[in-house]
């Protein structure tokens, strides 16, 4: 199995990561598992300057925002 790059851009060219991309869509539990890596970069913005915690926060997703912000989900 071929690794990917965990910061590779999505197909809309915002550049959101995949923690991006699912944090600002409410998954809770990926973005923990994501979390858990340990080499992902919370703080990385997508092309629009956006954080993955702005588009939590942005989109309503409470729990995702707590979990961000080192909380347990």
């Amino acid at each position: 199995m071929e690794a990917c790059d965990i910061y590779q851009g999505d197909c809309m060219d915002t550049g959101d990561t995949p923690l991006t991309w699912t944090a600002g869509r409410g998954h809770l539990e990926v973005v923990g598992i994501l979390l858990e890596r340990g080499d992902i970069n919370p703080d990385k913005p997508n092309t629009l300057d956006l954080t993955p915690l702005w588009c939590a926060v942005g989109n309503g997703y409470e729990g995702a925002v707590k979990v961000l912000l080192g909380g347990a989900m």
